[in-house]
């Protein structure tokens, strides 16, 4: 069963899935960075509020080796809700990088 504000997975175009090439995070730094917002809270939480700080920072001993273009689909995300809200702005900004 499918939720009404989030799609399945079959029904997201297959466009705006992140791929290993060329699209974002062909070294898995960028899972890395949302694993790592998914299971430390406090991470995620300056991941939402400053991603800047939160790329700079690390989490813990654990640094994120981020591309220029993965950065790029990260820094203009400010502010979001939840970390749903941040994966959904980071895809439409993967898709409008994309197109």
């Amino acid at each position: 069963m499918t939720h009404k504000l989030f799609p399945s997975i079959e029904q997201i175009p297959s466009k705006a899935m992140p791929t290993s090439s060329p699209g974002p995070s062909p070294n898995g730094e960028l899972s890395r960075l949302m694993a790592a917002a998914v299971i430390n809270r406090k991470f995620r939480d300056l991941l939402l509020a400053n991603p800047a700080a939160a790329i700079e920072t690390g989490q813990g001993e654990e640094s994120f080796n981020l591309t220029p273009d993965e950065k790029a689909l990260i820094l203009p995300i400010q502010h979001a809700q939840s970390l749903a809200d941040f994966a959904s702005e980071l895809i439409n900004n993967h898709v409008k990088a994309t197109q």
